[in-house]
């Protein structure tokens, strides 16, 4: 459990911290399930140093390639290839008489054995490594050259000079690119000119061929840069971050040496309604120049969107990745903070789900109070055992009926996720499903919930002329993705279910969030069709405010408000209570929990539009009718 720090400083308008009021909904874990993260709270900052503000940051050149062991990989590669189809040659007829096979082949041995050391060495790989290789490969093949012969053999050699600049180009910044292929033409140039049989005319082919090749890499290079790099702050987009995060979990291997940060501005949505969009601009301009001026050379950082960013730490332990973090959270104006998630990579693991997990911790670090450091500490058996049961097929979906009371026809349904364990039967979700939400694996699980959904809606038959519509639960992470939306209309689509027939159920904690991916995905949703539900009604934090600008469709009314109906004449104040501020609204009501023929005849009598419950049926694999002796429980006058 994180300790809680002060909020320190603020602005005019900003919004308290969502700790501050009891969060409502959802399900408490069991006590057998361990926490998976721990919170670090953010160091006091202080103010940026007056002589940098004002300052034009210029931000520092990006390698097409990111990760030092990728940058090894491909050096390496390089040097094989290259070193093995010279020796290769060798063993063929010349034109040259004169050359010196053994030198050749000696050389291009140890180009050979350099390259095989720096894939072997590359988790040790230096940022040099790209001008060491460079240099090192324009002497191996000056060395070759001198030993050719002379003549066509000489003009040869001298095309591998090529290589140099389209690779220096590639990984390095255009001055320091531009000055190795000065160096390269400074060296071959003389040494091609001592060879017999070489004249001016094969000089400026060879230099040409280098140059123009060095030019259109890093045109190439330059243009990639462009389409990876955020406009607004010059650092690396979510493609260029995600290429990065690619990368960095290929090169660590089996090793825990990468670790990914997920880093929002807090109450960044609260700064541009006070000041504006304008200022809410400068604010991340600034921060991603003050941040990038304290990290170390092999990090990338980079704007996801909106306010949040992400950090790939390459060969960097989960401790090392809290110091860096540490320095961002000092590196901020004063009155400006920021929420942080950590997630070191596992062995194994996707980059969708290390993802994930980072996600988890810097929702965590807000739902804490914010201006803190979340650390998820393992995706756990659960988050794992949730993915292999998927790929093994072992959750299927139930649903349980919604009825109207009024005809006794089922107008909806709820789809509920069922994890059949080989060994131990049918899982509840009370049992999986917190850990899943905080390892991370309830994106995949609940995507695959929503189309199962959808699929099995797209099928089901009318009753009483009308088709019923599927409601499916949204946890709180799924809608804190920036693609959710996507995903939902995707489902429909693949499905062919129009999109009225689908409800998205949210509890009431979810519009504690301050995410602008969770505002946008509600409202692509509602643009899409889709309804809303607001489940579990009443039991968090209600308020009439909250439920105005939630913009909901339907309020689904606790089970625990349906219990206190136990008799025909039963006061129930608070269920009273919502069927009429939900009829002033114009909401419609769905009350949940209902178990027996009185609470059935209770909520008939006082309005209330549909019912669920065991009384009128039981979750199950395929939509049932409801039994005829509970059609009507009230005969109609």
């Amino acid at each position: 459990m994180s300790r809680r720090t002060p909020f320190p400083g603020g602005y005019p308008g900003a919004p308290r911290p969502a700790d501050e009021a009891p969060a409502g909904g959802g399900h408490p874990a069991p006590s057998r399930l361990r926490s998976m993260t721990r919170s670090v709270p953010a160091p006091r900052r202080p103010a940026l140093a007056a002589a940098v503000e004002g300052l034009r940051w210029k931000p520092r050149q990006r390698s097409v390639v990111t990760a030092r062991p990728a940058v090894a990989w491909l050096s390496g590669s390089l040097f094989i290839a290259t070193g093995l189809a010279v020796i290769l040659s060798t063993y063929m007829p010349s034109a040259s008489a004169e050359r010196d096979v053994l030198v050749v082949r000696v050389v291009n041995w140890i180009a050979v054995l350099s390259g095989i050391g720096m894939i072997l060495l590359r988790g040790r790989s230096t940022r040099l490594l790209p001008h060491i290789t460079t240099a090192g490969g324009v002497l191996l093949i000056t060395t070759a050259l001198l030993s050719s012969g002379g003549g066509a053999s000489a003009v040869a050699y001298a095309a591998v000079y090529c290589l140099a600049p389209g690779y220096a180009f590639m990984l390095l910044p255009p001055r320091s690119a531009a000055a190795h292929l000065v160096v390269t033409i400074a060296i071959g140039a003389p040494a091609l000119s001592l060879e017999s049989g070489v004249g001016v005319a094969e000089q400026v082919v060879v230099w040409a061929v280098a140059s123009l090749l060095g030019a259109v890499v890093g045109w190439m290079a330059h243009a990639l840069q462009r389409a990876e790099e955020d406009q607004l702050t010059s650092l690396a987009n979510r493609r260029g971050l995600e290429r990065a995060l690619y990368e960095g979990i290929a090169s660590s291997g089996s090793s825990r040496s990468l670790t990914y940060a997920l880093i929002d501005i807090d109450h960044f949505k609260a700064w541009n309604d006070v000041h504006g969009r304008a200022a809410g601009d400068r604010l991340l301009q600034e921060a991603a120049q003050a941040w990038a001026s304290v990290l170390p050379e092999h990090v990338t950082l980079g704007r996801l969107g909106a306010d949040e960013f992400g950090l790939v730490m390459p060969q960097t332990t989960s401790a090392r990745a809290a110091e860096v973090v540490a320095r961002l959270h000092a590196a901020l104006p004063v009155g400006v903070t920021c929420s942080a998630g950590l997630a070191q990579h596992e062995p194994g693991e996707s980059a969708s789900m290390l993802t994930a997990r980072a996600e988890s911790a810097v929702y965590t670090a807000k739902r804490d109070g914010r201006a803190r450091t979340h650390e998820h500490t393992g995706a756990g058996p659960d988050g794992r055992e949730v993915h292999e049961g998927l790929l093994r097929g072992e959750f299927v979906v139930h649903f349980q009926p919604i009825v109207d009371p009024r005809s006794g026809a089922t107008v909806a349904a709820e789809a509920l996720v069922r994890w059949r364990d080989p060994q131990g039967g049918l899982v509840p979700p009370i049992e999986f499903l917190p850990d899943a939400e905080r390892s991370g694996a309830i994106i995949e699980l609940g995507e695959w919930v929503l189309r199962t959904a959808c699929t099995a809606a797209a099928s089901w038959v009318p009753q009483d002329g009308q088709l019923p519509y599927v409601t499916v639960n949204a946890s709180g992470r799924e809608l804190q993705e920036p693609t959710y939306w996507r995903t939902v209309r995707s489902a429909l689509a693949d499905a062919g279910l129009p999109p009225e027939r689908l409800v998205l159920e949210l509890v009431e904690s979810h519009y504690d969030i301050e995410s602008l991916h969770l505002v946008n995905n509600l409202h692509q949703i509602r643009q899409l069709g889709v309804r809303t539900a607001m489940d579990d009604f009443g039991v968090g934090y209600s308020s009439l405010d909250r439920l105005r600008r939630s913009g909901v469709d339907i309020l689904k009314i606790d089970k625990s408000f349906t219990d206190d109906i136990c008799s025909s004449d039963a006061e129930a104040p608070l269920v009273r209570a919502i069927l009429a501020m939900a009829q002033a609204l114009g909401l419609r009501v769905v009350a949940e929990g209902v178990e027996t023929q009185v609470q059935a005849e209770w909520l008939l009598a006082n309005g209330c539009h549909a019912v669920q419950g065991w009384y009128y049926g039981r979750p199950r694999a395929v939509l049932q009718d409801v039994p005829a002796s509970q059609e009507r429980v009230v005969s109609p006058s």
